[in-house]
């Protein structure tokens, strides 16, 4: 945890500058923007339902943008206290990165517990 704490402070700046500069990176928050008044992006567990068609379209068209990137969905549930995160990576059909996609989840995770985690529970 010690490497990836300092990964995140020496690489938070970079990582801030590449989202707001980087097109894709653009693109996909303008996408992000643009669901979000269709109450595509998420919302309670109660109402997934009626949000089922309207995510599963955004989701589709976050593939589309990122067809050749490996591409997750992140789920958080609350549930009696406590917060449960899901990755799922997503199959975009395409060739993806030269990165595998375990090292991008290991990553992820690690710098999502570096600063946010205090009680984590881990499952494969």
């Amino acid at each position: 945890l010690n490497d990836c704490a300092h990964t995140w402070r020496c690489g938070s700046y970079h990582q801030l500058q590449h989202i707001v500069s980087d097109e894709l990176c653009v693109r996909v928050t303008d996408l992000y923007l643009s669901q979000s008044t269709n109450k595509a992006t998420g919302g309670t567990l109660s109402t997934q339902a009626s949000r089922a068609t309207a995510e599963g379209a955004y989701q589709r068209k976050a593939e589309q943008l990122m067809s050749d990137e490996n591409c997750f969905k992140l789920m958080f549930v609350k549930s009696q206290g406590s917060v449960t995160l899901t990755l799922e990576l997503l199959d975009t059909e395409e060739e993806n990165s030269d990165e595998p996609a375990e090292t991008e989840v290991c990553l992820f995770v690690c710098l999502f517990v570096s600063v946010y985690g205090r009680q984590v529970v881990t499952s494969v």
